[in-house]
């Protein structure tokens, strides 16, 4: 009734000396009285308790408002929403800081601008606008932690580098030796490198291999142990103990020997109980607990192996492939040295030595056919 009668400037007026500010912004607003609106929204934000709806009225406080009045609402907003950006109360889009930023530059705000800066990881435009906030240390500062970070960055994409390069040239070892560094902890680009380093790399004894277009599976080592399991080659059988049979490098030549099986190792029906040297020419047959039939065959500097259908070479030792020479290291990697001539690893002329991984391809020539390919 008091709005028809006296108007909504009156009512809205009579609205606000009751404390009823919702309702007389909005009459305010009805009536075109947008000053005494913003003045409204202003207040309605100091008596708020919240930070985010502070940041709203007095959004509206500036949307009502007119010339230098809407500047200072707008100021006044942005430093509020600054301090809840940065106590992680609040979270905007780095795109709008930087629109932020560049208000507050265009308002004479320098210190704030900085701060919206910052907070947008612009350093370009922190640092212009320290400069005409004339904050000396505070810029000393941003230039030093901005010399740091550049340092730190250079050392990053040094070593993201070097580790592509190390893993490229065979230098596995090396390249995994960079997980300890602590610019690249976390980098997905490294680690991609080390995941797929860890994923093909050779866990052995036995891998398969291509040499001169030829397949083999070879048992790497000074000897290989044949049985149940923990063994160079596992026959899955309760017939064979755990370990139990290794064939070594004899003062004879090579030679097998039972390792103290339970249901033992027969050559020609009788127990072996010395051990069993291959002959130069031949083939030595044995029986491993009355079920798995193992012949042994002298083969380059080591034996080739039937174990039950199955091919094994084994080389007892460091095995000679042309001019390279190829070996189990200590740390488990196979690794891959070359004497005499030139190593190629995927068409890249690599060093002198190289830990293989499955899939590699190893040349002798540059585009000249696979010596030796790694394939599982």
């Amino acid at each position: 009734m008091s709005a028809a009668l006296g108007g909504p400037l009156r009512e809205a007026r009579r609205l606000e000396a009751a404390g009823r500010l919702e309702e007389a912004t909005a009459l305010f607003l009805e009536a075109g009285a947008r000053a005494d609106a913003a003045r409204l929204y202003e207040l309605r934000a100091e008596s708020t308790g919240g930070a985010l709806d502070r940041c709203r009225l007095l959004a509206q406080a500036a949307d009502a408002a007119e010339g230098d009045e809407r500047q200072r609402l707008r100021v006044r907003r942005a430093a509020l929403l600054l301090d809840l950006v940065s106590e992680r109360q609040y979270q905007v889009t780095r795109g709008e800081l930087r629109e932020l930023a560049c208000e507050l530059e265009s308002f004479g705000e320098p210190t704030l601008a900085a701060q919206a800066f910052d907070l947008a990881g612009d350093v370009e435009g922190q640092t212009r606008a320290l400069v005409q906030a004339g904050a000396v240390e505070r810029l000393e500062e941003v230039l030093d932690a901005e010399q740091r970070r550049e340092r730190s960055e250079r050392r990053r994409l040094s070593a993201e580098r070097e580790i592509q390069d190390l893993h490229r040239a065979g230098r596995r070892r090396e390249a995994l030796a960079f997980r300890d560094v602590p610019e690249v902890a976390g980098l997905e680009a490294v680690s991609a490198v080390f995941r797929e380093i860890e994923l093909r790399k050779l866990v052995g004894p036995t891998v398969r291999l291509r040499v001169a277009g030829k397949s083999l599976e070879v048992a790497l080592g000074s000897d290989v142990t044949i049985g149940r399991s923990d063994t160079s080659i596992v026959v899955q059988t309760p017939a064979l103990s755990r370990s139990h049979l290794c064939v070594r490098c004899g003062p004879r030549g090579p030679e097998a020997l039972d390792l103290g099986s339970s249901n033992g190792t027969t050559l020609s029906g009788a127990r072996l109980e010395i051990p069993g040297v291959v002959p130069e020419s031949g083939r030595l047959d044995l029986l491993l607990g009355g079920e798995v039939p193992v012949g042994i065959e002298r083969w380059e500097t080591g034996v080739s192996l039937d174990v039950a259908g199955r091919p094994v070479h084994a080389p007892l030792g460091v095995w000679r492939l042309g001019g390279w020479r190829l070996e189990v290291a200590p740390d488990g990697w196979l690794d891959l040295t070359v004497v005499e001539g030139e190593l190629f690893l995927h068409d890249l002329r690599v060093g002198a030595r190289v830990q293989l991984c499955k899939g590699d391809v190893l040349r002798s020539i540059a585009s000249g056919p696979p010596a030796l390919e790694v394939l599982a």
